[in-house]
């Protein structure tokens, strides 16, 4: 007696009590070490053709265009993005100067007077300032030192070098805890003042007495007074006595004023 079975081939199984299991599994990408050589320096104009020597003058308020980039690197190696994420200028060659004006901040500019043209995007950074002059500091000494913190990111490493937004909501990482910062440093930049023309005329600009000498507010002082280090703001012998560079400029400006009478009487 023959007996056979048939059984279907194909089976339709439903499980309707399998709940999926999520997990977020993170990955941390590998880090390497390398050194690399960056140049910093300031330029004439936005095409940054023409480096300024390291005892260069501008006015105020002209633009100051700022540079930072890889040097020495071969035309092959385009994975490397350099990242200034934050700039800050003072007025000595000392980065920790308890004076000091920020501008750039998180990687995008720190105020409505600094421009980021370039960053987070190749192998420098751009950016630009509006000249400026320190108050209470005299004009002789008047210069600019720019400090930056920069991070190097490789593309190769981590695809999102240039994330980067500087919109009104943005929201980016910390570049500088993912990649070590380094720090580097350009300057002086001498700066002279812009002055109006009738600068004296409109008052405030010395307190004590105005003349325009040269197109220049000069200022001095009545009897018993002598200029502070600012060579703008007269101060009584009493408040404090002269400093050595007090008269330093004391003398100078009396020379100055001499030689302008002289110059006068000869006429």
């Amino acid at each position: 007696m023959n007996v056979t079975c048939l059984l279907p081939v194909q089976q339709i199984i439903n499980f309707t009590k399998i709940i999926p299991e999520i997990q977020t599994i993170q990955v941390l990408q590998t880090e390497v070490s390398g050194r690399f050589n960056l140049d910093f320096g300031f330029y004439a104009s936005s095409n940054y053709s023409n480096k300024l020597t390291s005892d260069a003058t501008t006015s105020v308020p002209d633009l100051v265009f700022a540079r930072i980039a890889l040097s020495n690197l071969p035309s092959s190696v385009r994975n490397l993005i350099v990242q200034a994420t934050r700039c800050w200028a003072t007025n000595t060659n000392d980065p920790t100067s308890a004076r000091y004006y920020n501008l750039i901040s998180n990687s995008c500019p720190a105020d409505s007077f600094t421009t980021v043209t370039r960053n987070h995007n190749s192998s420098y950074a751009n950016f630009q300032f509006q000249s400026f002059t320190w108050t209470n500091v005299s004009l002789a000494v008047q210069k600019i030192y720019v400090h930056c913190q920069v991070s190097v990111c490789d593309l190769n490493l981590n695809a999102t070098c240039d994330d980067l937004n500087c919109g009104n909501d943005r929201k980016r990482r910390d570049v500088s805890s993912m990649h070590p910062p380094h720090y580097v440093s350009a300057g002086p930049l001498f700066i002279s003042p812009h002055y109006s023309p009738d600068a004296c005329a409109k008052g405030g600009y010395c307190s004590d007495m105005c003349r325009m000498i040269d197109d220049k507010p000069v200022c001095s002082c009545g009897r018993g007074r002598v200029l502070a280090e600012d060579m703008r703001t007269c101060i009584n012998f009493s408040s404090g006595g002269l400093t050595a560079n007090t008269t330093f400029y004391l003398v100078a400006t009396f020379l100055v004023l001499l030689v302008v009478a002289y110059y006068w009487k000869s006429k």
